[in-house]
C-alpha cells in the first residue's frame, strides 16, 4: 500500500483511482486495529450511559477510531516509513 503513495509509479488512471481507496483502507488497518478494542469500547460504554443502543450508533465510535487512526498513520507510522524509505536510496 505504501508503494501506491509513491508518485513515481506510473499506473493507468483508472487502475490509480480503483486502487487508492484500498490502499488508503489497508494504511490504517493496523492503527485501527490498535484502537479499536480499548476505545471502541469505552465509546461504546459512554454512550450506552447516554441512552444511545441503537446499532445505527455504531457509526460514531468507528467514525471516531478511523479518524484517530489517521491521525496516528500521519503522526507515527509515515514519518518512520518515509525515513526508512531515505535511508535505504
Amino acid at each position: 500500500s505504501v508503494l501506491l503513495y509513491d508518485k513515481r509509479i506510473l499506473l493507468p488512471s483508472f487502475l490509480y483511482k480503483l486502487l487508492m481507496p484500498i490502499a488508503w483502507f489497508a494504511v490504517l488497518s493496523y492503527p485501527f486495529y490498535l484502537l479499536h478494542q480499548n476505545l471502541g469500547y469505552i465509546i461504546i460504554k459512554s454512550m450506552e450511559s447516554f441512552g444511545l443502543v441503537n446499532e445505527l450508533y455504531l457509526i460514531i465510535p468507528f467514525t471516531i477510531i478511523l479518524l484517530l487512526a489517521y491521525a496516528l498513520y500521519k503522526i507515527v507510522e509515515e514519518p518512520i516509513v518515509s525515513n526508512s524509505i531515505k535511508k535505504r536510496i
